[in-house]
């Protein structure tokens, strides 16, 4: 008769195990995920910190390359006006030197009027000088009318110029009140007592060569006080 083997099963006999480790599972669960949330918290509140401080800073920045940028405007703003100021310097020297060659220049000429003593009496013609310009049609003149009496009177003289010359190979004459617009009056007369100067411009026509400048001046109510000359255009330009 054959022998019969029974398995012996041992059974464990503690039910509250399970659900102790299902428990203990739970809590370490929520315990990893408490700490992961505190931890992420923390890097998430540094990196907030971190991301408000580079805005701030790149702000900051902003504004600051805005001031720089107003500054190189306002230093470019800066050397233009010192530039506008320093030419505007340079040409009101260049126009007081002008104003004062030209002051020392009708100086001179008085000083040397008043010294000449070898005139004979009567009306006499000085210093005629025509000066071109940058306009070819426009040239300026100036003369001295002077008077040389043992008693000097202030009078009055009519003053005629006439400018002859070629025009379309004829020869014609100009008045000065024909080639000066600011002479309205035809002859010009002036009153002085020891000299006058007399200047203006002359608005010569186009593609009239002048050749002859006539001059002509006579106390007003005595015409034999008088004087005339005669110059080669050549010989009173400059």
């Amino acid at each position: 008769m054959a022998a019969r083997f029974e398995q012996l099963v041992v059974r464990l006999n503690r039910p509250w195990l399970l659900p102790a480790l299902v428990g203990g599972g739970l809590l370490l669960a929520a315990l990893s995920f408490i700490a992961g949330f505190l931890l992420g918290s923390d890097y998430f509140a540094s990196q907030m910190v971190e991301s408000r401080q580079m805005t701030v800073a790149n702000k900051k920045a902003q504004a600051r390359v805005r001031e720089l940028e107003q500054e190189v405007a306002n230093n470019a703003v800066a050397r233009e006006i010192d530039r506008e100021s320093l030419e505007e310097v340079r040409q009101n020297v260049v126009g007081l030197q002008a104003v004062l060659a030209k002051q020392k220049e009708e100086l001179d000429l008085y000083r040397n009027l008043l010294r000449d003593n070898s005139l004979q009496s009567g009306l006499h013609i000085d210093s005629v000088r025509i000066v071109t310009t940058e306009d070819p049609s426009i040239v300026s003149y100036r003369l001295v009318v002077k008077q040389k009496a043992t008693l000097i009177k202030n009078i009055k003289v009519r003053v005629d110029m006439e400018v002859t010359g070629t025009l379309g190979g004829a020869e014609i004459a100009y008045s000065l009140a024909q080639l000066d617009p600011m002479q309205d009056n035809d002859p010009l007369l002036v009153p002085f007592k020891y000299f006058r100067l007399i200047e203006g411009k002359l608005h010569l026509p186009t593609d009239f060569e002048p050749l002859q400048l006539k001059i002509s001046v006579a106390k007003v109510g005595d015409n034999d006080v008088r004087a005339t000359q005669k110059f080669l255009w050549k010989e009173v330009v400059e």
